[in-house]
């Protein structure tokens, strides 16, 4: 058969992805195999390995392999083209010849050990070593064939490592051959496998857990030692196989030497056996006071706290050394830690070494199972929230966990920074917690963007972040002595110097097995060389045995160092010795690194080839020369990375000048060429670095255009992740790269670059900069709205520098160029006329109705409401009225031009007004219309605005101060997220403010306030920071945790310098502390201090908020505290009261006790003891009804001493003791205390009961393969089928034991609250036993100890190595135990038993994959033990709870729209006949009144039905036989019908058959039917007719009444008939519903025509109307 150039003489092989042929090669002869991949498998990744195998064989070339002649295709198949040395596979050739002698046996053994040996030589880990890989020539030598290298898992099972499997966590390496010969062995020598089985998951389990029979036992022949050899190579832990070659060589000839001569080998094994070539130890020297720092600091993240560790060094000092100890400490803790580093050629890309940490985090998820993965998904969006949209513009990772995200919204600088840090804030604490603490290490921070140190601090001293560790790592000789890090505040410092002489000494001594004393003058020699620097005594020794002046000596077995080799020591500077070791690559090899140097750190061989623009496989001898120089390594599939960035360093400076902007423009342009538009985003940062570097090489104007134009991306970019620095370096870029003529040719691109760069400049820290800009970019702005973007723009900066004038004049000069100008000051009298603009421009209008405002679309006005409501921002900090005056402005723009997202806010002012003159309907209007407004505008902050707004200064105002407290709770977040936080300040404090009105107790008003530091601390406002202060000290005092109960001073601070800084802090923050002060003193009972408190801070009023409430109130209690008051302070009392009394009207629960408790104490001021005597209980009782503790304790209080000062001892020992008692509720003992000092009398404080510890978190890990995916499946398959208990415990032993890789396992259930063992398998044995019940003391070899501890703290235990764990060390049944793994099965909490496993064979062999796949099987188990019996009955409660919980929601759903819709009318129309009576117009009056009656008719209409159904559902409703004139009646009906008929446009029509005499009924329950018929009638009808006709028939000799009402209306449809006349189900019930009706007069008119003896029926279709028609008996009045 011909294939092309090649003569197909055989098939060798036929595989899943490959086939390989023996051919001829047509134009010369040679003999050749030829490897195919299938069509099918011919896809990149699959040529790429293809082509990685013909790199390892060129790599490998010599005798031991087959020589590469060629890579070519077929097609679009590729084709590895082999020289044929002929030969045959060990497969074949056992099968040839099953009775080869031993010798020959043990002859191959060694061949195959010598072209192994070949391989290893060259670097390279064959990966699937095994009989058909291993050709025998006939002359007994052995090559090696397909390196088709694969991935961990892959292979062929039978011969597959532990750590090939990928289930033990470890890395592969040459020892993983060194299983697979063994196994190839053993089958060479006995005749069979070791393991031998059909399933997958069966030998995974073989090679992890089970031991084979010893080789002698199949043929004894062998004899023990060379038995033991072969069970060497397949020991489980690489550490206890053979180590090299050479050593298992060595122990195969002496085998092989015996047995030739006759004797039984019998010599210990290994004695020859060391690792090849020179290894550096792995250990860290000189290093354990710097370790131990970094250990203690782990050791608290893991206990709960947040930590910032800094280590400090030169290069080389061992930073990165010291960070691989903490690593392994992290994982034996059960912790995870991720690394990132910057590089010094990408110092343009914010956050870029953090941001390579948070992707290993998220990434590790993206191999979780899909159940974990989508958990971790909702936690990673639940905690980003809004902020998802920014952190994944920066950290695409995010993105493939959690789907496409929508991109954030445009915001300002600040909001930015805010939204950024709290974005990563929330991701952070995603992963960081109590199960699975997290360090997260950035190396080389010297080189990190300001942005990213700032956020590292703000990380390590955000209170909501605990489990968690930073560790930054930098050069401290690299530093300027600005640079920030030299004082970035830090929990633990380490500098890492020059290692003692002593420790260098150690390090050779290791190294090179040497005793001290020997190492010793070696390691003076390098230390005079290294200055004892780590890395460099590392690379010296590494020269010294490149140059052979270290070498080992076989017959020696030992090192030998010849010191006359060393005679030419390297160059003393480590990047000189680097540069050196370049310079001995070859051209190629060096070209190669100094262009790879170009592109980073890590580099992918495609672009490296793409750059030099060359074939990816010319590169591959060069790549090899200086991987094997120790310069590069691989760094993942055609990756490299360079082995320290002093290679790269050294790489990139012996470039050219010239020739370094040439590759690095090649490199831009590339990248911009090959990224597809959708991923040019993901690349910004890389693809402008090259090209800003190369810009002055950049002639074309079209090219600097493009990069101008990626420049301002890029900035744009860096800014919306709050990397100002960055972002003005790319902004100042773009803007050097415009060519000339750009204001006038491309002025919306230099435009936006000068304003984006002013911004950021600002924001950078270079305000003079940014200031700078302003007067040139507006003198260039082309129009009126340019001009009045860049004055908003100033607005915003003079703001944040807190310049307020210039902010306001900036605001107005802006304003004034759109047209609208703005008063300097406010008046009373400027205020009035603002609300009357607003008043006119509204007219008629109701509140509610001004959500439906047509939306702005003048540029203009849409700039000018956005300006007014950033002016507003800084009128508020100069005068709250100004502000409130500027929104009134702006909500007049939004009545003439149309709203936009800020009139939301407009109207909320405008609600503010309605709430301060009691007119809760109108706020609550207003309210729900600014929220309206902001839901028709897709900004998210425009809610969360709102919330300030309207959740500080109206709701809690109109509702429940606690209710308002837990309503804004959320948005608090949310502000945070979205970066708003400013808006997430006022907000918390407004709950704080809240809270305290409903004088929560003090342990929950501390937590609130506590919540406000660190917003407050991102803040840079020092009143901001400080705003908490006062109700944390002061809930503090009330606690009795400061120096006196009424100081706010302590240990760590100091009252009196707070006070004294009272008016630069501003009004907010001196009310707050005037108000806690004030709670202080009046409740200690230093009443003259407060009083002097109260007057000297008489100026300090909350503005708006409702701790205006308690402050008002506090200030009567202080004035009227010592009995007495003059005329003035009675008269301020009484104007106080009054605003009490209108609050109260708005909601009595946030007023009512304390309005109470102050007009009592008026009262006994005034002498009026009888009258005060009332208001007490009054007040005691309102405060108790509104969840006020504080309010109730102090009524009580006041009560009690009032009683004492009457002479009632008993009742004021009833009151001050309930008082006690509920100051103590409140969490104030110092108040209680100061109570029971005052009144001994009262009872003595009750003995308080210890403090519950808290339950610890138990530690989950996660992590499953494919063989995992199929052990859960198949696990739940077994164990969820089987319902006999029996079957049920042999599957689920047997699962575990074959997932886990355990020896023994014990299934121990709860019986009669103690353990007992039910199930039990011994691999070793072979036994499996189940339905045993005995009890656990009567198994000895059990560990006892840690079954009771997993079955009484219901957590997990894991032990790597039995041997030393320490917490069980006293259980003797551990012994000889390694790997040991116990869960408890729990369901409900419930402890339903517990199960065991381990191994005596490897160690950390349970690891988390193992321990997450235990955990399903105990949930799995824990439900199929579970009794099903109670589920029908629970599906039948939670059936009729659902109908009951339905029927409930529809009718509170069918009354509040029945009663509200009627009474809101009522209401409207009467505020309209008010305004109507204001102006004059009685036309209006009467319409309006009109409607008022047919609202107030309708209203009673379904109260009637309402009581007349309670009625009948009573069964007290009787029928009465009175004459009935059924014309009057009918017309009656009609009449009341007729207003609605009209709107309506119905016609009604009466038909009366004149045969119809009068007769004897109930006239009360006729005229109810007919009315509501009718009345269903008209309603259901637009622009119809109602046909109303009545007869008399005949029915059973007997007269009766027919009264048939017919419209033309909507109809109904067949399937709503049946529950036509069932009480409150109208047929449409949807909230939205667009016909009113409760259904509940239908079923009255049912149940009224039955008890006369007759019934209702009804025929309809959809569209066509609808018939009902009444029959009921009618006797004539001669039958009474």
């Amino acid at each position: 058969m011909a294939a092309g150039d090649y003569e197909i003489a055989e098939q060798l092989h036929e595989g899943r992805t490959s086939q390989v042929f023996r051919a001829t090669r047509r134009r010369d002869g040679t003999r050749v195999i030829l490897k195919a991949l299938r069509r099918e498998h011919s896809g990149p990744a699959a040529a790429a390995r293809l082509e990685r195998e013909a790199e390892l064989l060129r790599s490998c070339a010599g005798p031991a392999v087959a020589e590469v002649l060629a890579l070519e295709r077929w097609g679009t198949s590729p084709v590895l083209v082999l020289r044929d040395l002929g030969g045959e596979s060990l497969r074949d050739l056992r099968a040839r010849r099953p009775d080869l002698p031993l010798l020959a046996r043990l002859d191959l053994a060694l061949a195959i050990c010598d072209a192994l040996a070949a391989v290893h030589a060259a670097g390279v880990v064959h990966r699937d070593v095994k009989p058909a890989n291993i050709i025998v020539q006939a002359d007994g030598r052995v090559q090696l064939i397909d390196f088709s290298a694969p991935a961990p898992g892959e292979g062929t099972l039978q011969y597959m490592s532990p750590e090939q499997t990928g289930r033990t966590g470890r890395d592969v390496d040459h020892r993983s051959d060194y299983y697979a010969l063994g196994v190839t062995l053993y089958e060479l020598l006995t005749g069979r496998l070791p393991f031998a089985a059909d399933d997958p998951l069966e030998l995974v389990h073989a090679h992890l857990a089970r031991v084979p029979p010893p080789p002698v036992s199949l043929s004894p022949d062998l004899g023990d030692t060379l038995s033991q050899l072969v069970l060497r190579l397949l020991e489980k832990a690489p550490e206890a196989r053979y180590q090299s070659l050479a050593g298992l060589r060595h122990d195969l000839a002496r085998c092989r030497d015996a047995l030739a001569r006759g004797e039984r080998p019998d010599f210990p094994l290994a004695a020859r056996d060391r690792p090849p070539g020179l290894q550096l130890p792995a250990t860290l020297f000189g290093r354990d006071r710097e370790l131990a720092a970094l250990l203690s600091a782990w050791t608290a993240a893991r206990s709960g706290a947040r930590a910032l560790a800094l280590v400090a060094g030169p290069s080389g000092a061992g930073k990165s050394s010291l960070l691989r100890a903490l690593a392994a400490a992290v994982r034996d803790g059960g912790g995870q830690l991720v690394t990132g580093r910057f590089e010094q050629v990408e110092r343009d890309i914010p956050y870029a070494g953090l941001l390579a940490a948070l992707d290993q985090l998220l990434r590790r998820l993206l191999a979780e199972p899909e159940d974990r993965l989508a958990a971790a998904r909702a936690a990673v969006l639940a905690g980003l929230g809004e902020g998802a949209g920014a952190l994944a513009d920066v950290l695409p990772a995010l993105a493939l966990v959690t789907g496409p995200l929508p991109p954030a919204p445009e915001v300002g600088p600040a909001e930015a920074a805010g939204r950024f840090h709290a974005a990563v804030t929330r991701l952070v604490r995603v992963f960081a917690g109590p199960d699975r603490p997290l360090v997260l290490a950035v190396d080389d921070l010297q080189w990190a963007d300001p942005a990213t140190l700032r956020l590292m601090g703000e990380l390590a001293r955000e209170p909501a972040l605990d489990h968690l560790l930073l560790v930054g790592s930098f050069r401290d000789d690299e530093l300027s002595a600005a640079h920030p890090l030299r004082t970035l505040a830090a929990d633990v410092r380490v500098g890492l110097g020059a290692l003692a002489p002593g420790d260098v000494a150690r390090l050779v001594a290791e190294t090179l097995s040497w005793p001290l004393d020997q190492a010793a003058p070696l390691a003076a020699t390098i230390s005079a060389r290294t200055d004892n620097n780590p890395l460099f005594v590392r690379a010296y020794l590494r020269w010294l045995f490149d140059q052979g002046a270290l070498a080992y000596s076989s017959e020696r077995e030992a090192w030998i160092f010849d010191a006359a080799r060393a005679a030419a020591p390297p160059d003393d500077d480590l990047v000189a010795l680097m540069t050196r070791r370049l310079a001995a690559l070859g051209p190629d090899a060096r070209a190669a690194l100094q262009a790879a140097a170009c592109i980073g750190a890590r580099f992918r061989r495609d672009r490296l080839a793409a750059l030099l623009g060359r074939p990816p496989e010319a590169l591959t001898d060069a790549l090899a020369d200086a991987i094997d120089r120790g310069l590069v390594q691989p760094a993942g599939p055609d990756a490299l990375e360079f082995v320290h960035d002093k290679v790269q360093q050294a790489a990139y400076a012996g470039l050219p000048e010239a020739e370094r902007l040439r590759l690095h423009l090649g490199l831009g342009r590339a990248l911009l060429q090959g990224t597809p538009p959708a991923d040019l985003d993901d690349l910004l940062f890389e693809i402008t670095g090259h090209l800003n570097l190369a810009a002055a090489q950049i002639s074309d104007p079209a090219e600097r255009v493009r990069l101008a134009e990626l420049d301002l991306a890029a900035g744009r970019k860096a800014r919306r992740a709050a990397a100002f620095a960055a972002a003005v370096q790319h902004l100042r870029q773009g803007i050097a790269a415009l060519p000339e003529g750009s204001w006038s040719e491309r002025y919306p691109l230099t435009f936006a670059l000068h304003r984006e760069c002013m911004e950021c400049e600002h924001f950078a820290g270079d305000p003079a900069a940014a200031a700078a800009r302003f007067a040139p970019l507006l003198a260039r702005a082309r129009d009126d709205l340019d001009r009045a973007e860049i004055y908003d723009l100033k607005v915003a900066l003079e703001t944040d520098l807190a310049d307020v004038q210039k902010a306001l004049d900036a605001g107005r000069a802006g304003l004034a160029r759109l047209g609208v100008q703005l008063p300097l000051r406010t008046s009373r009298l400027a205020m009035l006329r603002e609300l009357a603009a607003v008043r006119l421009l509204r007219g008629r209008t109701p509140l509610r109705d001004l959500a439906d405002l047509p939306e702005a679309r003048d540029p203009k006005i849409i700039r000018a409401q956005r300006l007014l409501s950033r002016t507003c921002v800084a009128a508020y900090s100069l005068e709250a009225e100004l502000s409130i005056l500027y929104l009134l402005r702006a909500l007049a723009l939004a009545l003439r031009h149309g709203v936009t997202g800020e009139s939301s806010i407009a109207l909320a002012v405008y609600a503010t007004v309605f709430v301060q003159t009691g007119d809760a309907a109108s706020a609550r209007a207003l309210h729900d219309a600014a929220y309206a407004i902001a839901d028709r505008f897709p900004d998210p902050r425009h809610r969360v605005r709102l919330g300030n707004y309207c959740g500080v200064y109206i709701r809690p105002w109109l509702e429940p101060a606690l209710e308002a407290a837990l309503h804004v709770e959320p948005l608090v977040e949310r502000a945070l997220q979205l970066g708003e936080t400013s808006e997430a300040m006022f907000i918390a404090v407004g709950k704080m403010y809240a809270r305290w009105l409903h004088t929560s107790d003090v342990d929950q008003l501390l937590a609130t306030a506590r919540q406000i530091a660190p917003i407050g601390a991102r803040s840079s406002s020092f009143a901001y920071q400080n705003w908490h202060v006062p109700f944390v000290r002061g809930c503090l005092a009330l606690r009795g945790e400061t120096d006196a109960p009424t100081s706010l001073s302590g240990p760590d601070f100091d009252e009196p310098p707070f006070a004294a800084q009272m008016p630069a802090l501003g009004l907010q923050i001196a009310s707050a502390y005037h108000l806690v002060k004030l709670t202080l003193l009046y409740h200690h009972g230093a009443h003259d201090e407060a009083l002097a408190l109260s007057e000297r801070f008489g100026w300090a009023r909350f503005s708006g908020t409702v701790a205006n409430i308690d402050q008002m109130a506090l200030a009567i209690f202080v004035q009227t505290a010592r009995g007495t008051l003059r005329r003035e302070q009675e008269r301020r009392i009484d104007r106080w009261l009054g605003h009490l009394h209108r609050w109260s009207r708005l909601c009595p629960d946030n007023v009512e006790g304390r309005l109470r408790l102050a007009e009592a104490e008026l009262a006994r001021c005034r002498g009026d003891h009888d009258r005060a005597a009332l208001l007490y209980p009054r007040a005691i009782e309102a405060a108790r009804r509104a969840g006020h503790l504080r309010i109730e304790a102090l009524a009580l209080e006041r009560a009690g001493r009032h009683a004492l000062a009457r002479g009632s001892p008993v009742l004021a020992d009833m009151y001050l003791n309930a008082a006690v008692a509920a100051y103590e509720r409140w969490g104030a003992p110092t108040i209680a205390a100061h109570l029971r000092r005052e009144l001994p009398r009262l009872a003595p404080p009750r003995p308080q009961a210890p403090a519950a510890a808290p339950p610890t978190a138990t530690p989950t890990s996660s992590g499953a393969d494919d063989l995992d995916v199929a052990a859960l499946l198949r696990s739940t398959q077994a164990i969820t089928g089987e319902l006999v208990l029996d079957n049920l415990l042999r599957a689920l032993v047997r699962t575990l034991v074959e997932i886990a890789g355990a020896r023994r396992c014990f299934v121990l259930l709860a019986q009669a609250g103690a353990l007992e063992i039910a199930a039990e398998s011994d691999i070793a044995a072979d036994r499996l036993d189940v339905l045993q019940s005995r009890p656990m003391a009567a198994e000895p070899t059990l560990p006892q100890s840690i079954v009771q501890f997993v079955a009484r703290t219901r957590r997990d235990v894991v032990l790597g190595d039995a041997a030393v764990a320490p917490d069980f060390a006293g259980d003797r049944a551990l012994a000889g135990l390694r790997s040991v793994l116990c869960a408890p099965i729990l369901h409900h909490g419930e402890l339903l038993g517990v199960l065991y496993l381990d191994n005596d064979l490897a160690p950390d062999l349970f690891d988390g994959r193992r321990l997450a796949l235990v955990r399903h099987l105990a949930a799995q188990i824990a439900t199929s033990l579970d009794n099903a019996r109670l589920y029908d009955d629970l599906a039948r409660a939670r059936d009729a709870a659902v109908r009951a919980d339905r029927l409930k929601t529809r009718f509170l759903l069918n009354m509040s729209h029945e009663l509200r819709t009627p009474l809101n009318a009522v209401i409207g129309y009467a505020e309209l006949i008010r305004d109507a009576a204001a102006e004059g117009d009685l036309e209006a009056i009467e319409a309006d009144t009109h409607r008022i009656r047919r609202a107030a008719t309708r209203l009673v209409r379904t109260l009637t039905s309402i009581l007349e159904l309670s009625r009948l559902e009573a069964d007290i409703v009787r029928p009465t036989r009175e004459p009935v004139d059924l014309a009057a009646l009918l017309r009656d009906v009609l009449a009341a019908a007729e207003p609605e008929a009209r709107v309506q446009g119905d016609a009604l029509a009466l038909d009366l058959d004149p045969g119809l005499a009068p007769f004897l009924s109930d006239p009360g329950m006729l005229a109810h039917c007919a009315h509501t018929l009718v009345d269903n009638a008209v309603r259901f009808t637009r622009g119809g007719r109602v046909d109303v006709a009545a007869r008399a028939v005949t029915r059973d000799d007997r007269p009766w009444l027919e009264l048939v009402v017919a419209d033309t209306g909507v109809g109904i449809a067949a399937a709503d008939l049946p529950r036509l006349f069932v009480s409150f189900q109208p047929l449409d019930d949807a909230p939205t519903r667009a016909h009113e009706g409760s259904g509940v007069s239908l079923a009255v008119a049912q149940r009224f025509a039955r008890l006369l003896g007759g019934a209702i029926d009804v025929a309809s279709e959809p569209g066509r109307g609808a018939t009902f028609t009444l029959r009921v008996p009618a006797p004539p009045l001669t039958s009474a």
